[in-house]
């Protein structure tokens, strides 16, 4: 009996977990979300990553930052505008 309990209260979960997502899909929100740098371009942008994979970003402030340091990066409207993302601060350790 336990055992259908928690299959039934995963599932009810999990069908929360999807309605909630399709609704905040639809709502446009800056994301900031931490990372660190992992090479400096040429042209003054930086490369940092982001689920896996690596962007060149532009730092919102005046500032030199380094390899390996760890920064703040915001998205614009969440992910819909992954081309916009900026560093907008350094993360103290």
């Amino acid at each position: 009996m336990r055992c259908i309990m928690n299959k039934i209260n995963n599932y009810i979960l999990k069908a929360i977990n999807t309605i909630i997502d399709s609704k905040l899909s639809g709502i446009y929100y800056d994301k900031t979300f931490p990372s660190i740098i992992f090479d400096i371009n040429n042209d003054g942008t930086y490369k940092i990553s982001k689920d896996g994979f690596l962007y060149s970003v532009p730092c919102a402030f005046n500032a030199e930052l380094k390899k390996g340091q760890n920064v703040w990066v915001t998205m614009p409207c969440g992910t819909a505008n992954i081309k916009d993302m900026f560093i907008s601060g350094i993360r103290k350790k």
